[in-house]
């Protein structure tokens, strides 16, 4: 009966609820993470300071002031000149050339902008995926216990009946060798407990040894979205190809302003004269016109140099919808095969060996089956237990980092 009783008890456990402490959600992480991680704080600071670059590419290089002192005598003594010159003069690039650098300036902030949104989805990306393992490492290590009490009792049961003669010692090895792989298994899962606990909290900007509530049960749901939607939903929304298609535009515009940097720009200045000598204090205006025409060959070469950039940047655009949709495809293709298998694992293949292991288990009662055919079964039963959730934590990960190819965030969460 203690079979029976055990294979009751484990199922009841099972179905239960699988943590009684406290908890925390997977959105409640995620805002925490998109309010406190450090490189978005890095990234909101970058944003705001190319909003700050808008405003002074517009604005005139400074103006000068110039003090000349003419007619010093040969003793250098500079009090002693004739006439003292205070001049103020004020450059004026050639027209078009600001609003030129304002749009390249306007591209810079909504680079800075996406660049942004784009590390979002990845740091979502990596709270989900630490968060799914964690779920993962959870449930392997109560699953493990679970099991690893059982075999604890049916160690001390074996033993009874091997010394009346009712069992192998091969079955009483084999039930200490399975003991003992459990107790193997777990210590890794704690290693990889920490491990991602403590990614968690660097995500988080919180302490390293902050500890981590448990992660709350996520239920399993078929992904609905196609291949042709998600390949729609990135060329309009992932924040990497809009960043691509910016940089195309922004050396279209760098291009048209090397075009005119071989344009003079010009200085006008206002002199007035101060005169030692009795005479009229005068006025003088100043205008000052730039020749970069004299080193054409120069401004031939930023314009080819220009030119190569444009192409560059529309090659580089084109190479990243292809690397994204590539990637879009191969992990769309994962997650439909995952289906499958966790589909296929939990209505054929879990339901199989549980009733396989009641069978054996009546049957050892029964003296049809021994010890050892009832052992098999329940280990086949851990073992398609943890390839479910292990399945299901690999369909999360591929979701989760589905989110920032297309841009725009994917359920489960």
């Amino acid at each position: 009966m203690f079979f029976l009783q055990f294979v009751i008890i484990s199922f009841i456990f099972l179905s239960q609820p699988l943590f009684a402490e406290e908890t925390i959600s997977l959105h409640t992480l995620i805002e925490e993470a998109q309010k406190n991680n450090l490189q978005l704080t890095a990234l909101r600071f970058h944003q705001a300071g190319m909003e700050e670059e808008i405003a002074q590419s517009v604005i005139l290089d400074d103006p000068t002031l110039t003090l000349t002192k003419w007619r010093i005598p040969s003793n250098f003594n500079i009090g002693q000149s004739q006439e003292t010159w205070l001049e103020v003069a004020q450059s004026f690039p050639y027209p078009g050339k600001r609003s030129l650098k304002r749009n390249i300036a306007t591209i810079d902030w909504e680079i800075a902008k996406q660049a942004y949104q784009e590390k979002l989805l990845e740091v979502t990306a990596e709270i989900k995926s630490a968060y799914y393992n964690l779920l993962l490492i959870t449930k392997t290590v109560t699953l493990h216990h679970e099991h690893q009490a059982l075999l604890t009792a049916f160690i001390k049961i074996a033993e009874k009946r091997y010394a009346v003669g009712g069992l192998t010692q091969q079955a009483i090895l084999k039930t200490e060798v399975n003991l003992n792989k459990l107790h193997n298994s777990l210590m890794v899962a704690e290693q990889d407990k920490i491990q991602t606990e403590a990614k968690m909290n660097a995500l988080l900007n919180r302490p390293e040894s902050s500890p981590m509530e448990r992660p709350k049960q996520i239920a399993y749901l078929p992904f609905s979205l196609s291949y042709q939607t998600l390949a729609e939903e990135a060329l309009i929304h992932q924040a990497g190809l809009k960043i691509a298609l910016l940089q195309a535009q922004k050396s279209k515009i760098t291009k048209a302003l090397t075009k005119k940097e071989i344009l003079p720009d010009v200085m006008i200045g206002l002199a007035y004269m101060d005169m030692q000598n009795g005479e009229e204090n005068p006025w003088m205006a100043t205008g000052k016109i730039a020749l970069p025409f004299v080193f054409w060959k120069k401004y031939d070469s930023k314009n080819r140099k220009a030119a190569l950039e444009v192409d560059k940047a529309e090659t580089d655009y084109q190479a990243l919808k292809n690397e994204t949709l590539l990637q879009i495809k191969t992990i769309f293709t994962r997650i439909k095969t995952d289906e499958q298998l966790i589909e296929s694992i939990q209505k054929k293949l879990i339901p199989l060996a549980t009733q396989s292991l009641a069978v054996a288990q009546i049957d050892y009662q029964s003296g049809k089956n021994d010890f050892m055919n009832f052992i098999d079964s329940e280990q086949t039963l851990l073992d398609l237990q943890m390839e479910y959730y292990t399945k299901l934590n690999d369909y999360w990960q591929q979701i989760a980092w589905l989110s920032p190819l297309i841009g725009k965030e994917i359920a489960p969460q």
